[in-house]
């Protein structure tokens, strides 16, 4: 990906295609699940790591 087609404020593809779309659906639901795991360790007084944020999202530990 071209820096030039990235908008870092928004963290999303400047595109409007469909597939640009997608993408950009995809990344809001993935950071969407990162922060409700994030939030559901925190709330559980869970040790927080990288290991322990991606066992909660990918594989809901």
């Amino acid at each position: 990906m071209k820096t030039k087609d990235w908008n870092s404020k928004t963290g999303k593809i400047k595109d409007n295609s469909s597939q640009t779309m997608y993408l950009n659906s995809f990344l809001d639901n993935m950071m969407t699940k990162v922060f409700d795991s994030y939030l559901d360790l925190l709330v559980k007084d869970k040790i927080i790591t990288t290991e322990t944020l991606a066992n909660k999202v990918f594989w809901n530990w």
